[in-house]
């Protein structure tokens, strides 16, 4: 029953990242619930680490796989289309890249958890989502930051709602 419910959550937290990253939406500098993930996650890495649930080994490659959620994170905020809109706010929206590098950096984290001892790679899912959500909006912001802030007329500045790549 557990690991239906496990499942299940898995498979909705999936759904509603991948649907997100398609929709234009604001661009949030604090990312709260990628924060809550990562605090979670490494929670029960930190548990399975000292109850020594996974080895040494084990723990290297679990980082191994973090740090690359964490690559494919910053490439997806750096490709990740950024406007400022007509009032000011920063909007943001994916595309399929963004959504084929998520399904990338969420099979590899599947490919690592089936060399682990069984439960220990959906134990991280929290860490896995929530570092990936936290480095890509981090990645955004450092972005965001070279967005003009107002436009003038006749400035050779992007228009309020033009796109940057």
């Amino acid at each position: 029953m557990i690991t239906l419910i496990e499942d299940l959550l898995g498979a909705t937290i999936l759904t509603l990242v991948l649907v997100q990253q398609l929709r234009v939406r604001r661009l949030r500098h604090i990312p709260y619930v990628g924060s809550f993930l990562t605090v979670i996650g490494t929670t029960a890495f930190v548990i399975l680490v000292v109850k020594h649930v996974v080895t040494v080994d084990e723990a290297l490659l679990m980082v191994c796989s973090l740090a690359v959620t964490v690559g494919l994170a910053v490439i997806r905020g750096g490709i990740t289309r950024l406007r400022r809109d007509i009032d000011g706010t920063i909007l943001r929206q994916g595309g399929l890249l963004t959504v084929v590098l998520w399904l990338v950096a969420i099979g590899q984290h599947i490919a690592v958890g089936l060399l682990l001892p069984a439960g220990v790679g959906l134990a991280t899912l929290s860490l896995f989502f929530g570092a990936s959500l936290v480095t890509q909006v981090l990645a955004l912001d450092v972005r965001a930051r070279n967005l003009p802030d107002r436009v003038r007329v006749g400035s050779s500045a992007p228009a309020a709602g033009s796109i940057v790549q």
